[in-house]
This record gives structure tokens, C-alpha cells and sequence, in this order.
């Protein structure tokens, strides 16, 4: 009987053990991509290498880049500079240095992802497109959600919630700016679909 028990409680531990390692985050690059990978160490390493702690950098070339994960999906655009800044699985965090990156996230879940750019930062938790670009020419957060989405401006020192279908030009100032056609088609990730 003790070892019934024995056996049943090590295969319940190494259950757990299996189901929290395998559902640890982790971005992959999806194959087939034109991007330089780095680990935290800065040397570069290969685009197939699991991006699964702090301090990767993704630098892309002339095309799009995917990342995937359990909480969202990642394009990066060509020409863009981008790191993961925590790797958490609550509340991971990642830096556009430069270029633009649009976040798809599915479905709501328990994940707060925050996206920092050089004079934003962007709080993403509901299902939902959203579209971050940093530039020398413009600095813009689009919510193509259904719900608002939290955005601070360090610029101005001032936090607004970005309604759906609307922008934030950071450049301006100008909050909830209304998506029009043009604009959904030239910054969605399904606009050439």
C-alpha cells in the first residue's frame, strides 16, 4: 500500500513538474525568417534558438518577422530593433527600440504584456490586435481591440486609455484619433490577407 502511494505521489510530482516546465513562456521565430538573433551575452545566436529568459534582441532585415508564444503572437516589421526586457509568465515586457512591432494576442488570458518604446509604454491585456511604432519620424500606439487599452506618454507624463480602433501620436500629443481605412490597412498584420 506505501508504495502504491509512493508511485502515485512521484507520478503526480513529475507531472507537475513536466506540465509547469513545457508551459514555461517561450517565443520562437517562426522558420524561413530574415532577422539577426542575440542572447543576453550579445552574441549572436541561431533564429532557431528558444527565446526563453531576458536580454534577447531581435534585429530584422528587409522582411517581417513572427515570434510565437503561449500568450501572443509577435510580428516585428522590417528594420526594427526589438528586445524581451522580462521574461515572466504573468507579466512579460518587451522594448521596440526601433521599427514597429504589431501584438496579436487571441484570447484573454491572466498575462499582462507590457511594450515599452523609447517615450511610451503600453499595457495589453484583452484579445486583440495592437500596433507600436518607433521611429525619428513618429512614435504611435493603434488599439485595434474591442476594449480600451492603457498607454503612458513619458514624454507628457500622463497615462490615457486608448479606445478601440483609435491612436495615440505621441509626436503630437493627439489621443484617440480615429483608425480610418488607410490607416488599418497600412499598419494591420491581416491587411494583406
Amino acid at each position: 500500500m506505501n508504495l502504491k502511494k509512493l508511485v502515485s505521489c512521484s507520478i503526480a510530482i513529475l507531472t507537475f513538474s513536466l506540465t509547469a516546465l513545457l508551459s514555461q513562456p517561450q517565443f520562437t521565430i517562426k522558420a524561413g525568417s530574415d532577422a539577426i538573433l542575440y542572447n543576453s551575452a550579445y552574441e549572436e545566436v541561431p533564429l532557431t534558438t528558444p527565446i526563453d529568459n531576458n536580454g534577447y534582441i531581435v534585429k530584422t532585415a528587409n522582411k517581417q518577422v513572427e515570434l510565437i508564444s503561449d500568450f501572443a503572437e509577435v510580428y516585428i516589421k522590417p528594420n526594427s530593433i526589438f528586445t524581451i526586457t522580462n521574461f515572466d509568465t504573468t507579466n512579460p515586457s518587451v522594448y521596440l527600440v526601433s521599427g514597429q512591432m504589431n501584438v496579436y494576442v487571441l484570447y484573454p488570458q491572466d498575462v499582462t504584456i507590457t511594450c515599452y518604446t523609447p517615450t511610451s509604454l503600453v499595457h495589453i491585456k484583452n484579445a486583440g490586435e495592437y500596433v507600436i511604432q518607433s521611429s525619428e519620424r513618429y512614435e504611435r500606439v493603434y488599439n485595434f481591440s474591442e476594449e480600451a487599452v492603457d498607454v503612458y506618454d513619458s514624454i507628457r507624463r500622463k497615462h490615457f486609455n486608448t479606445d478601440s480602433y483609435t491612436y495615440i501620436d505621441f509626436t503630437t500629443g493627439s489621443t484617440n484619433i480615429f483608425v480610418d481605412e488607410i490607416d488599418y490597412l497600412q499598419t494591420s498584420i491581416f491587411s494583406n490577407e
